[in-house]
Formats: structure tokens, sequence, C-alpha cells
């Protein structure tokens, strides 16, 4: 597992990776397809549950609100709480699975950081100083040989 932290799929993704990735979907040895088999046979009750309701309060006036307070005998929010973590599981494997699979590349060592840090802010700073001074002094040589020029 600590080796995939520092591994990305290489870009673009190939037809060859695609069909990998595929085929290892179907494998039963990675468990992907059961997972989903598992999600699907408990959203479709919940599901079911939620469209009669909705189909129930389509009839009410738009005034009033409704809320769906329980499906499958639970408390909805521990419900799709439940789902969300199931989901969240299945795309955590399949990623492992890909990782796995697929041809991938190393991950960068950025620190993400899209700002100088601010010792070198500080250095070029300084830089742009010493460059600034020696300015008006350059302007000076080359304006006087232009003049012996003209």
């Amino acid at each position: 597992m600590k080796g995939n932290n520092n591994k990305t799929l290489a870009r673009p993704i190939s037809e060859a990776d695609q069909l990998s990735f595929t085929n290892a979907i179907l494998d039963p040895t990675y468990g992907l397809l059961q997972k989903l088999e598992v999600i699907q046979r408990s959203l479709n009750p919940i599901y079911d549950e939620a469209r009669g309701f909705l189909t129930k309060i389509e009839s009410k006036s738009p005034k009033s609100t409704f809320k769906l307070c329980e499906l499958g005998k639970r408390t909805a929010t521990e419900v799709v709480e439940e789902q969300a973590q199931a989901i969240s599981d299945l795309l955590y494997a399949a990623n492992k699975v890909a990782l796995e699979v697929c041809t991938t590349t190393s991950a960068g060592t950025s620190t993400g950081q899209h700002y100088i840090n601010r010792p070198t802010s500080k250095k070029r700073e300084a830089q742009q100083a010493i460059e600034h001074h020696k300015m008006p002094q350059i302007s000076s040589q080359l304006c006087h040989k232009l003049s012996n020029v003209f």
C-alpha cells in the first residue's frame, strides 16, 4: 500500500490499460464486481421507497415542505451515510486495482505549493535590488557610448 502512494496512472489511458482494468473488474479475485452487486442490491429497495415518497408528495402543496426521514426502517441520514461509505470503499478498491493492473508513473515530489517560499523570495528580492541599482550605471554607460558614436 505504501508503494501506491507515489504512483499515478499514466495518461492518456491506453486501450490496453482499459481492457486490463475491465478484465480486473470482472475477475472475482479482486472482488470489485461482488462489491458493486452488494451496493446495487441494497440500493434497489431504497430507491423504490424514495420514488414512492416523491410520488406521494407530488400531489401536495408546493408551499409545504416534506422530509424523507426513514428509509428501510432506519433513519434516512444513516442509510445515506452507509451507502456513501460503501461507494467510497468501492472507488478506493477500484483505484487500487487500476494502479496494480495499469501502466503507472511516479508521482511528482512537489509539495503542491504554488508560491515561492520565503527564503527564495528574499534572495530574489535582493538580486532584483542589486540589478535595480546597476541599471542607472549601465544606462549611463550606454548613453555615453552612444553619444560618442553619433
